[in-house]
């Protein structure tokens, strides 16, 4: 009889430590209105304003990659930084430096359509990295924040935007260790 009192006060105090925590943690997502209403937002909402609604001057909805071969894996901005993972879908270096050409437009868009300057004022870095269908990353790699400027104001063809991309994945791959650095 003890042994199912104790577990009967033990299902009862998780039970209310349970409750206690979901409302713990429904407070922490509740947004007061002006009228003294309490509005509840959802976890898509939530998880939508982390990921791509802290991206100054930047319109999360035009930024569409129109490519057969890359896709947008992940979008974030944190501490001046511009987060870009894409996923590679083909090998074919060829392929993959005609694909990346879709970044230039995709960014023109969605800076254009939101407010340049204010993208520029807040973005410091732009951190690119490319994963391949297996989501491992192949490739991570810091680009010059200038080259995006340069490319919306046309000093920096798209071509050339992607050339200095590739210029830095080839370094990246040449510089693979010590079989990287052979000089036969």
């Amino acid at each position: 009889m003890l042994i199912g009192t104790g577990g009967l006060l033990t299902t009862t105090l998780v039970g209310y430590s349970s409750i206690s925590l979901a409302h713990d943690a429904e407070d922490e997502h509740t947004k007061p209105e002006k009228n003294g209403h309490t509005k509840h937002r959802d976890k898509e909402e939530r998880r939508e304003d982390d990921e791509y609604g802290g991206i100054p001057g930047f319109d999360r909805e035009e930024f569409e990659l129109d490519s057969d071969v890359l896709s947008v894996k992940d979008l974030g901005f944190h501490e001046g930084t511009l987060k870009l993972s894409v996923i590679v879908e083909t090998t074919d270096e060829d392929v993959l430096a005609e694909e990346l050409r879709a970044l230039v437009p995709a960014f023109n868009q969605a800076i254009r359509e939101a407010d340049v300057d204010e993208f520029f004022e807040a973005v410091e870095e732009f951190k690119f990295a490319l994963y391949d269908e297996c989501d491992v990353r192949r490739a991570a790699l810091y680009l010059d924040v200038e080259w995006l400027r340069e490319c919306l104001f046309g000093d920096l063809t798209t071509e050339e935007f992607v050339n200095r991309i590739l210029m830095i994945l080839g370094a990246v791959e040449d510089d693979g260790g010590p079989e990287g650095n052979n000089t036969d």
